[in-house]
């Protein structure tokens, strides 16, 4: 079960990677605006208030995609 675990969090972070690399990309290809631009079209210029509120949103963003699949493999494993 250990070797099960340490695959699915290998193939999850490697999935991250590839995503932050290639989606970028994608993204601009297709016109679709990206979370930078997404940032300055919600909150406006960049300030300092404006960068906290980024900081925190990002931060939050984050701990949820980072949280969520592993509650969710967590809650099959007690099933099981």
């Amino acid at each position: 079960m250990e070797l099960l675990k340490k695959k699915n969090s290998l193939i999850f972070i490697l999935g991250l990677v590839v995503g932050v690399f290639t989606g970028n990309g994608i993204f601009i290809w297709l016109g679709i605006p990206t979370y930078d631009q997404l940032l300055e079209m919600t909150l406006g210029k960049p300030n300092a208030l404006n960068r906290v509120i980024a900081i925190l949103v990002t931060g939050v963003l984050i701990y949820l995609i980072y949280s969520i699949p592993f509650n969710i493999f967590k809650r099959k494993k007690k099933s099981i």
